[in-house]
């Protein structure tokens, strides 16, 4: 056998191993001079759509076309593609590479869903992306959405678990809740500086104002302070950030919507401060780590389940303003030994407290409504008293420090100010009376050329 034979045997097993497909392959349909591709019957791993058939462009692609195929690996779209159809790619779970042409101008619903796709480039020609597009393709770790896309469907990059950040174009006008929903590792979600609807700052969607805080991404980590321009936190706007360890509102918010940070359960402290009015439902369902939290004398009810399940919970300051607590807002709050009421007794719904074994109920001497009971718990009258003339009164080892006595496992805070004039005070300590007493000391009190003391409610 010489070698020309052999370089020609090679040329043939290369040719037939090329894993391209013919036009036999694809049925199809033609238009009003346009080819729509219909199904797709080869089994290569390797896919070229080709610019045209029969001499007529191949401009779509059909609903369910290559659907559930195993086969394919890569797809390079042929130019004259205009429109990628309903679940035109859905469920081929070993598509890694797909080449989408500058003509396309639309991506249908699940148009690539459950892929396996690594990286996706949309092109700007693209104006709309329907619902839950690239849902499920856990190998996509980043994707720019061009200027030319106007419409997000719903879910478009649902449970893309392995996605970190996502640039959103200049013309995007409507992202919701679910665009994202399920993309835990997502840390950053970022808008172009000419989009008329959104902006971003720190990673974290906001409207065009700053005004509303629209979305926190699922994987952003550590503390977090709310900018003094937010208004109004949008339902859902951190829930399921499970890394975020801390979070302060600041005195510009009026309005929280529900469920805003639901199942983080990394959540450990939380700040929401007054003027809050409404605090929605939801609020701290499922935050297990939280441990203590305050709501302002500006909230009126509790909503429903609010922090249902916030299993690490060990006390709660109610405000004044509190009149109704709905149903179940504190079932299954394991931990919950304290419940301080800053004003009247409210009235409530069922199972408040249900799993809720040992906390007792704090009150204030003077509000009025309360009984022994207080949904099934016990009340006490909340009055720890500063003993000024005992011993422990005074400096001592340096530190200015003083007894307080009440009922025994009563935890409240001791708060300083320097300026009577300017009544701002500062939390120094919290403190638990074991046994009915406490000691506190003040080691900053050398500090000040004069400090007065409180105490409040935790």
């Amino acid at each position: 056998m010489n070698a020309k034979t052999n370089v020609a045997r090679l040329l043939l097993w290369l040719l037939l191993a090329l894993p391209v497909a013919t036009q036999a392959q694809f049925t199809y349909r033609a238009v009003s001079g346009k080819i729509t591709i219909t199904g797709y019957s080869g089994f290569d791993g390797e896919v070229i759509i080709p610019d045209t058939i029969d001499g007529l462009p191949v401009t779509r692609i059909s609903a369910q076309t290559f659907s559930g195929n195993r086969n394919l690996i890569s797809v390079a779209i042929g130019n004259n593609v205009t429109s990628i159809d309903n679940n035109g790619f859905f469920l081929c779970y070993n598509l890694m590479r797909i080449t989408i042409p500058s003509g396309v101008t639309s991506i249908g619903n699940n148009a690539f869903g459950l892929c396996a796709l690594t990286e996706v480039i949309i092109p700007n020609s693209v104006a709309s992306i329907g619902g839950g597009a690239f849902a499920n393709c856990n190998n996509l770790t980043s994707v720019t959405i061009p200027n030319g896309v106007t419409s997000l469907g719903v879910g478009v990059f649902q449970n893309c678990s392995n996605q970190t950040n996502i640039i959103i174009g200049n013309a995007v006008t409507n992202i919701n809740y679910y665009t994202f929903y399920g993309c835990t590792s997502l840390k950053s979600i970022n808008v172009t500086e000419l989009n008329s609807i959104y902006s971003s700052a720190d990673g974290i969607l906001f409207n065009k104002r700053q005004d509303t805080l629209i979305q926190c991404p699922w994987g952003w980590s550590g503390t977090y302070t709310i900018p003094n321009s937010v208004t109004t936190i949008r339902v859902q706007s951190f829930a399921q950030c499970r890394s975020l360890t801390a979070i302060t509102t600041p005195n510009t918010v009026t309005n929280m919507g529900d469920a805003i940070f639901q199942y983080c359960t990394g959540l450990v402290h939380a700040t929401i401060t007054a003027p809050v009015t409404n605090m929605g439902e939801n609020i701290f369902q499922g935050c297990s780590s939280l441990t203590s939290f305050r709501i302002p004398n500006t909230v009126t009810s509790i909503g429903y389940v609010d922090f249902q399940n916030c299993s690490s919970l060990t006390n709660v300051t109610i405000g004044n303003g509190v009149t109704f607590i709905e149903p179940q807002a504190f079932q299954g709050c394991v931990s919950l030994n304290g419940i301080y009421f800053a004003g009247d007794a409210p009235t409530f719904g069922s199972d408040v407290f249900s799993g809720v074994s040992n906390a007792k109920v704090y009150r204030l001497p003077e509000a009025k409504g309360w009984g022994a009971t207080f949904a099934s718990l016990p009340v006490v009258t909340w009055k720890p008293s500063v003993q000024p003339g005992n011993t422990a009164f005074g400096v001592k080892a340096g530190q200015f420090g003083f007894n307080v006595t009440g009922n025994s496992g009563l935890t409240f805070v001791v708060e300083a100010i320097t300026d009577l004039a300017q009544p701002v005070w500062t939390p120094v300590s919290t403190n638990t009376l074991a046994a009915g007493t406490a000691y506190f000391s003040d080691p900053q009190w050398q500090n000040y050329p004069a400090r007065l003391y409180r105490l409040r409610m935790p």
